[in-house]
């Protein structure tokens, strides 16, 4: 014979709990509230009003009930207890949720994982930038959803330049879809943007920093991850001159806040615009 329990929260007693707690331990920079297994079967959701009543940082079991708490908190600190897969690594990355490292070698083949370093790019939206992007899955995906953990993040900050012209057919951290049907084509919309990254990358990503250098792009690539982007990054893709106040070149960078710095020190200075193909070579 099964029972169904049912358990009331008197808000009143938790609150002046917490508040009493938070208050005799004032000198600890954590109040940690451990939420496993539901909360205890309370629900996840009282992590916000534990939140206003000083608790600060939460400890759970499971990677799914951390994201289910960064859905409801965009701020609190989280930390999970149990064993998380290395492919799993991507969503704590994005979604800055700390892991427990539980051996020598976990923590190995935590620090092998590809991109630890690359993938949340809040920086980017906590400092007033939009993401763009071909809207797909792998490094676009990530780089979306990374966008959406940041406090600053507002609708509209990651934008989807899709190949083709169903809009349904984009990750789901896309904010704004624009379904162009031009297929690999729709990668000169994508570029066609203030600065263009490029993390690791195939033949699109090639495809993405030439067309980026002939529209006079700043252009920003990680040179810690294999691909094209580590290829080209301290180089010029060919001869020409772009510019000639400074030395204008594919910039390479190690980490999220090179990036920043870059943006900031030479995005003005990236102001020549691509008018066309003017001459016929005979």
């Amino acid at each position: 014979m099964k029972f169904e329990t049912v358990m009331e929260i008197d808000l009143k007693k938790l609150k002046y709990n917490t508040e009493l707690l938070c208050k005799s331990y004032g000198d600890y920079e954590y109040k940690i509230v451990d939420l496993k297994d539901n909360a205890h079967g309370l629900g996840l959701k009282i992590i916000n009003e534990m939140n206003k009543y000083g608790i600060n940082y939460c400890l759970v079991g499971s990677l799914k009930d951390a994201l289910e708490i960064r859905k409801i908190n965009k701020d609190i600190d989280i930390l999970v207890n149990y064993y998380v897969t290395k492919e799993e690594i991507y969503d704590c990355i994005n979604n800055n949720v700390t892991i427990t490292i539980q051996s020598d070698e976990y923590l190995d083949e935590i620090l092998s994982v590809e991109h630890k370093d690359n993938l949340n790019v809040q920086i980017l939206i906590d400092n007033g930038y939009r993401i763009q992007s071909g809207g797909m899955n792998g490094v676009m995906e990530a780089a979306f959803e990374g966008a959406h953990t940041s406090s600053k993040y507002r609708e509209g900050d990651t934008i989807a330049i899709i190949p083709s012209f169903d809009s349904s057919n984009c990750n789901v951290y896309a904010d704004i879809v624009i379904p162009t049907g031009l297929d690999i084509a729709r990668n000169i919309i994508v570029v066609n943007c203030d600065a263009v990254i490029a993390i690791g990358g195939g033949a699109g990503t090639l495809s993405e920093i030439a067309l980026s250098w002939s529209l006079y792009k700043l252009i920003i690539a990680y040179n810690n991850i294999e691909g094209w982007s580590k290829e080209l990054a301290g180089k010029k893709v060919d001869n020409r001159i772009r510019y000639k106040d400074f030395d204008d070149k594919v910039f390479g960078v190690s980490s999220a806040e090179e990036v920043i710095l870059l943006l900031e020190k030479y995005i003005n200075l990236y102001n020549r615009k691509h008018n066309g193909i003017s001459k016929i070579v005979k």
